[in-house]
């Protein structure tokens, strides 16, 4: 009997120090999951100008045929990595909340959910699709999203995917970087000790100062034509015109 008694609590604390192990184990894997989360939003302020990343990130996705609505296509939009998108740290809280909140009034209306019965997280739509859709909800659609898909400004089709290259973007998307060139050399010439870096001009910078006077620069009762991101690719991409000696 007593024999019995001791293997029965042997086995009762066995199946207790596995429960324990597994549940360690468990917070030590969500542990690390936020911890990579946190680094990847740091380096992703950085990574997300530069346009070599921008057009490998998408295309990892452009050729799936469906995108997850809430855990792909969001992400994807913002050129952030969906693993991490759920993770507290993403910088687009304000403009995800705004997308967010159109999916909720369009979804299965104006934006074709492909299987509207399932549950909502497992909602999919068509990456041309989802792309035309927010483009007409006048949200400020990377150019890249754009050209890979073949849309215009008002996201009509223009050419088929796998092209990828640059279309001309329509007389919509040359007057708004018309606006922001010409802010940029507004600044510079009225700051230009601002618009630098440790001594090189930063297109940053110059987004910083136009930001600052953005009452002078696009009117008072304007916003700015592009977003910020799309601000710095901008004017990154006129700096570079003329190679550094």
């Amino acid at each position: 009997m007593g024999d019995d008694e001791e293997s029965w609590e042997e086995e009762f604390y066995r199946e207790e120090t596995l429960e324990e192990e597994e549940a360690r184990s468990d917070f030590f894997a969500e542990m690390h999951q936020k911890e990579e989360a946190r680094q990847y939003a740091i380096e992703h302020k950085t990574l997300v100008y530069d346009l070599s990343y921008r057009k490998r990130f998408y295309g990892r996705f452009i050729h799936l045929d469906t995108w997850l609505l809430f855990n792909e296509a969001v992400p994807i939009y913002f050129c952030y990595e969906p693993q991490y998108w759920i993770s507290g740290y993403c910088a687009y809280i304000e403009e995800s909340i705004q997308l967010l909140r159109q999916i909720a009034a369009g979804a299965g209306y104006t934006l074709n959910v492909l299987n509207p019965s399932a549950e909502r997280i497992e909602w999919r739509v068509k990456p041309k699709e989802f792309i035309k859709w927010v483009a007409d909800k006048d949200f400020d659609t990377p150019v890249e999203l754009a050209d890979i898909f073949g849309l215009d400004a008002e996201g009509k089709s223009q050419q088929k995917i796998g092209d990828y290259k640059t279309h001309g973007n329509t007389e919509h998307h040359a007057q708004r970087r018309e606006k922001i060139l010409a802010a940029a050399l507004a600044v510079l010439s009225a700051v230009p000790d601002k618009c630098q870096n440790k001594g090189k001009i930063s297109s940053s910078a110059i987004a910083d100062q136009i930001e600052l006077f953005g009452d002078h620069v696009y009117g008072q009762y304007e916003d700015p034509p592009l977003s910020r991101r799309t601000t710095i690719d901008t004017i990154s991409k006129a700096l570079k015109l003329i190679p550094e000696k």
